[in-house]
């Protein structure tokens, strides 16, 4: 069940530090860890003696390397890279003190650990600096190595809006590309699964009995609906611009527009961007006679929305968007737009005085998927998602036709715990071709979804789960 560890040994690097501050040899009582891909962090345990003091110096954020040589191994090797958390010191009486260490795996752990503010339209996947992988980790997790982020030239739509990287990259974008997500020492791993290759062979010989082959239908879903967040269409506009006007808190534009719907979702205007100028209003109240009903209150607004002259384009269309408000039923509102004092903004005009500007409606984005074969071989097995971070037909479609694919067909998994130096050695992300599992069918191409590995006394069980790249 267990193999012989020849050596073992934990380095302790501080955050941002290249060489260890502290090489751990010897003391290592016991060790935990379950190490997964995809969209799940490692975590685990390391139970060190501490009788000296002389582990003080581990604190949470530390980078821990976990490094051993099994019997059949010529030297020491890599096995498993981490972050501490906070540790814990227990007193058994006398000098004996042991140092706990909750542990989360480097990667993962610093991709949640980080929180982005981006938003992304048609942009490639994975795989160029400008790709959007690549710029999440390079900006906001850089002591992550991106040289194993493989190119993903699909394009997608991404709004990222106070969520971590780790539900950004290893949920939505790994899910869209159709791509496993891994740690590989300090790099992420971001791999699509069609160019997974499986380098290493494995039979029952390589495994303690018993081994469990289990087939799952418990996700398995076939007609996917999304519902997304609002996009919006232009309701209404005028968009010649011949030269710029000046408008004030006294001197204001009004134009009446019309619309379809009881809302006006955003409205452009076109802006010259005085930077000394006053902030920009566009403000929206109900028409009366032709004109706003009462353009000097404020209080009589349907909704408005200011900008400071930092926000507004130089020549170009800026856009306001507007609080959520209901019309009346075929109510046209009047755009009014003025500036916070004399100073004022340059805005843009037709040769006749027009305000030049582009009002939209919002409309929700909601799409189906379905697997016709998975409906005709399981029978139809619905799944509803909401989720209002999409803001765009590209991402709500993208979603759907992601999840349909990594949910159409029961997973197929083996598991057992490692007897061969090959089953103890492999990683998780890890591919492997499995043969002779006769009379089962769990023969072909697998990836390592799941290794938990407990060190105990120079003996180390490994238990593999592996899943069918089909079915992952």
């Amino acid at each position: 069940m267990t193999r012989n560890v020849v050596n073992a040994e934990l380095e302790v690097y501080a955050p941002g530090g290249s060489t260890p501050k502290t090489t751990i040899k010897s003391g290592i009582e016991g060790l935990n860890l379950s190490e997964r891909i995809t969209d799940m962090k490692d975590s685990g345990s390391i139970t060190i003696r501490n009788n000296d003091n002389s582990l003080d110096t581990i604190t949470a954020g530390d980078r821990l390397a976990f490094r051993t040589q099994l019997a059949g191994e010529s030297s020491l090797t890599d096995r498993w890279t981490g972050l501490a958390r906070s540790p814990t010191d227990v007193l058994e009486g006398g000098s004996v003190a042991r140092r706990e260490l909750e542990v989360v795996d480097f990667v993962f752990g610093v991709l949640a650990d980080r929180i982005a503010f981006e938003s992304f339209e048609e942009r490639q996947i994975a795989g160029s600096d400008d790709a959007i992988v690549n710029t999440l980790v390079a900006e906001e997790a850089p002591e992550i190595g991106r040289s194993q982020i493989d190119t993903v030239s699909e394009t997608t739509d991404a709004f990222i809006d106070g969520r971590t990287l780790f539900s950004v990259i290893c949920e939505d974008l790994a899910a869209i590309a159709d791509a496993v997500v891994a740690q590989d020492g300090t790099d992420i791993v971001f791999r699509p699964l069609q160019d997974v290759t499986a380098d290493v062979g494995l039979t029952p010989a390589d495994f303690h009995a018993p081994i469990t082959i289990e087939r799952n239908d418990d996700n398995l879903k076939n007609q996917i609906r999304v519902v997304g967040g609002t996009d919006h269409a232009v309701d209404d506009k005028q968009e010649t611009q011949s030269s710029l006007e000046t408008v004030t808190n006294t001197n204001r534009l009004t134009t009446q527009i019309q619309t379809r719907k009881s809302e006006v979702a955003r409205v452009a205007i076109y802006t010259g961007g005085d930077p000394d100028g006053d902030n920009l209003r566009v403000r929206l109240q109900a028409t009366r006679s032709g004109q706003p009903v009462d353009i000097d209150d404020t209080s009589s607004d349907i909704a408005r929305r200011e900008l400071a002259p930092e926000f507004l384009e130089n020549g170009g269309f800026t856009e306001f968007l507007l609080p959520s408000h209901s019309l009346a039923p075929g109510e046209d509102p009047t755009i009014i737009v003025e500036a916070a004092g004399q100073t004022g903004q340059p805005v843009g005009v037709d040769g006749s005085g027009n305000l030049t500007y582009r009002s939209e409606y919002p409309f929700p984005l909601l799409t189906r998927a379905l697997d016709q074969d998975s409906i005709d071989t399981y029978r139809r097995r619905d799944r509803r998602l909401q989720d209002d971070s999409l803001e765009t037909f590209t991402a709500v479609r993208d979603k759907a036709q992601s999840v349909l694919r990594r949910s159409a067909q029961p997973e197929l998994t083996v598991e057992g715990d490692a007897k061969s130096l090959a089953a103890h050695t492999i990683s998780p992300g890890e591919a492997v071709t499995l043969s002779e599992f006769t009379p089962t069918d769990a023969n072909g191409d697998f990836i390592i979804r799941e290794r938990t590995s407990e060190y105990r006394g120079k003996q180390l069980r490994t238990t593999l789960l592996l899943q069918s790249i089909d079915t992952l």
